[in-house]
């Protein structure tokens, strides 16, 4: 299945690692994930979208890191 031009698994293994530093996957998310692992921002975003409907922030930071940040799906459908 696509979503957005992207593979569901492809969707997968990308939201499972920005949920990766939570207990629930429909807690807010917030963590800092080395840059070279966030290759396409546009398939994170999509993917974040996909599972919580909820938009996302992404931040460089100067350590070579990039924090993302989204609602979560709590937040955002309840």
């Amino acid at each position: 299945m696509k979503y957005q031009g992207y593979e569901e698994k492809d969707l997968e293994k990308a939201f499972n690692l920005v949920t990766s530093n939570l207990k629930h996957w429909k807690e807010p998310i917030n963590i800092a994930l080395p840059a070279d692992q966030v290759k396409d921002e546009e398939l994170f975003r999509t993917a974040i979208i996909y599972y919580t409907g909820s938009y996302s922030d992404f931040r460089y930071l100067k350590n070579g890191k990039i924090r993302v940040k989204a609602a979560g799906y709590w937040n955002t459908c309840g």
